[in-house]
Parts: C-alpha cells; sequence; structure tokens
C-alpha cells in the first residue's frame, strides 16, 4: 500500500516558512492527493496557499472562498477556456479550490488561495521573466502563517536548470537563495500512466532522474487524464 503524502511529509515541512510542491499539470490524481493532505494537515498547521493561476483571477477566487458558489470559478476566463487547456484549470483543480473552501467553513479557518502566475495581459518580456514574477507574488503572499505552494515541477526545481545549452532559473532556486533551509521542495511524480496537458502524453516507467531538484520526492504510482468543464 502506497503511503500518503500527509504522512511521507508532515514532519519534514512543519517548520518551514515555503513548502513549494511540484506537480506534472493534468492528471486526476495528483489534486486529489494534493487535496488530502490539505484536509489532514490542517489540524496540525495554519497556512495559505499559491496556485498556479493567472493573477488577473484573483477578485473571482476570493469571492468563491467568501461565498463558496461554485460557478464564480467555473465562469472564470482560466477554468472556462478548455481551448487552451494545460492541465492547471482542470475540474480536478475547481475541486482543490472548493475543498479549502469546505475546510475554512468546517474548522473555522482562513486559509487563502493566491493566484501568483502571470495575469492575461502578458508581454514577451514578463513570459521570459515568469519564474521570477512568481516569486514576487508568492513573497507578497507571505503572512504569519507558512506558504503552501503548487505548481509545475519546473517550476519548483531548487536549483538551475539547464536545458539545451539555455540556464533557466525556477521558482524553487530563486526562494532556496533568499530563504535557504526555510523553503523546502517537494515533487509530486507519477511512475506512470497519463495526463492532458494542451494533448494527450504518456509517462513512461523510467530511471529516477530528477530527484536531485528537489528536496523531496513522493511517488504516484500511476496516474490518468484530468478532466475539464464543458464548452459552452
Amino acid at each position: 500500500m502506497t503511503i500518503s503524502l500527509f504522512n511521507f511529509i508532515k514532519n519534514k515541512l512543519i517548520k518551514r516558512k515555503i513548502v513549494i510542491f511540484g506537480e506534472v499539470h493534468g492528471t486526476k490524481e495528483i489534486p486529489l492527493e494534493f487535496s488530502d493532505f490539505l484536509s489532514k494537515y490542517i489540524l496540525i498547521k495554519d497556512f495559505n496557499l499559491c496556485l498556479e493561476i493567472p493573477s488577473n483571477e484573483q477578485g473571482k477566487i476570493n469571492e468563491f472562498l467568501d461565498s463558496g458558489n461554485l460557478a464564480l470559478l467555473e465562469n472564470t476566463q482560466f477554468f472556462s477556456n478548455s481551448s487552451e487547456s494545460d492541465g492547471r484549470n482542470s475540474i480536478e483543480i475547481i475541486k482543490l479550490i472548493n475543498k479549502v473552501y469546505e475546510l475554512n467553513k468546517k474548522y473555522d479557518k482562513s486559509i487563502k488561495v493566491q493566484c501568483v502566475d502571470l495575469n492575461y495581459d502578458l508581454v514577451v518580456d514578463e513570459l521570459l521573466k515568469r519564474d521570477e514574477i512568481i516569486v514576487n507574488n508568492i513573497k507578497n503572499a507571505l503572512s504569519d502563517f507558512q506558504t503552501l505552494v503548487l505548481l509545475g515541477n519546473f517550476h519548483a526545481m531548487n536549483q538551475k536548470f539547464v536545458l539545451n545549452g539555455l540556464e533557466f532559473e525556477t521558482v524553487g532556486s530563486i526562494l532556496k537563495k533568499e530563504f535557504g533551509n526555510h523553503i523546502l521542495t517537494v515533487d509530486i511524480a507519477p511512475k506512470k500512466g497519463e495526463f492532458f496537458n494542451i494533448n494527450l502524453k504518456r509517462i513512461e516507467e523510467k530511471e529516477d532522474s530528477l530527484t536531485e531538484f528537489y528536496d523531496y520526492t513522493y511517488y504516484i504510482p500511476k496516474v490518468s487524464p484530468c478532466s475539464f468543464l464543458e464548452k459552452h
């Protein structure tokens, strides 16, 4: 039986200021496992949550957390635009945000969900500096509570990453330099399966190759593609 994400990581992150979780966008299982983690973690730690959602949607997210009206999420440009589906705008992510609302109500908490990705009005220069902008948005969201962040696994890497001779500064590597041991990075890594990011993709079983870029790697045995809202 696979150990839960909560049991795998709870004692490792409790004293950290920022915890970045990396994911493969576009699965059913990763948001579900992360949602289960939040449901248990809220019992031992106060936190806020940052998601890789365009910052333009912050107002609607806030309105939803106040009201619980799912239509506010479903009608956002981000979640209703199924023609550009990279997995971040899946029904499973909507359910994850709804879980935060439920936890706030159940335990009388005030967990915030912060949208830390680029807004829709980005220009090329901003796109090239995407990770720097995400870092600034995360830092602006810091509070007395712990900050949990769910990003694509590339952004979560805690070291610079070299691809085709180009060196990339990731969110994790930038924050690691500034916060040192006050930050933790955790990769939620599927062993095999399929996911939907722009199109259907397959994960083949292979040897661990990126574990050195994270403090810890939590494995999910198999994943399946996420789902999206129907086009109107």
